[in-house]
């Protein structure tokens, strides 16, 4: 993303106008907006300053840093733990999803495998091309919800099942 638009969408979230910038930093709203339309370069100084104002490294405001970083500056230690803990969590959900994405494609596979069908089979009941099929089974086309409802009911398991949210195979009726 480019300095500019970095810039305007710090300041729209931080609730400043141009002019409530230009003013904390000692430009006028015109400079802002020149800056943020990519008219005018902003000098060290000034990149360090809007740092200090949005709270994050001069990196990050040029678009080089894709770290996000939270100043914790005026919490207490209780509190950054738990700002740490609120972080983690997030991550490992992060990553329990896409874990749940690659489940929900190996398991249309073991599903098909394991009822002994081809592609081209299972291709025939959805109404579909076995090549557009095999695309859902690596994952390199998302599988769209009639189709998912359509194998869940043939292979009379739970959408909750196939899409590996649940362990459980038996569809609650």
């Amino acid at each position: 993303m480019e300095f500019g638009k970095r810039l305007k969408e710090m300041r729209i979230q931080a609730g400043l106008t141009q002019a409530q910038l230009g003013a904390r930093v000692g430009v006028t709203k015109s400079v802002i907006s020149f800056y943020e339309q990519q008219e005018r370069s902003p000098s060290p100084d000034m990149l360090i300053r809007f740092a200090r104002i949005f709270h994050v490294s001069t990196d990050h405001l040029l678009g080089l840093e894709q770290r996000s970083t939270i100043d914790v500056t005026d919490l207490d230690e209780g509190d950054v733990a738990i700002v740490r803990y609120l972080a983690q969590s997030l991550q490992k959900r992060s990553e329990t999803s896409e874990d749940e994405t690659q489940l929900y494609f190996q398991r249309i596979r073991d599903m098909r495998e394991d009822s002994d069908l081809t592609q081209v089979e299972v291709a025939r009941i959805l109404g579909i091309q076995q090549t557009v099929y095999s695309r859902y089974e690596r994952g390199a086309q998302t599988i769209p919800l009639e189709h998912l409802i359509k194998l869940a009911d043939y292979y009379d398991v739970s959408l909750d099942f196939l899409t590996g949210r649940t362990q459980r195979m038996e569809m609650n009726k």
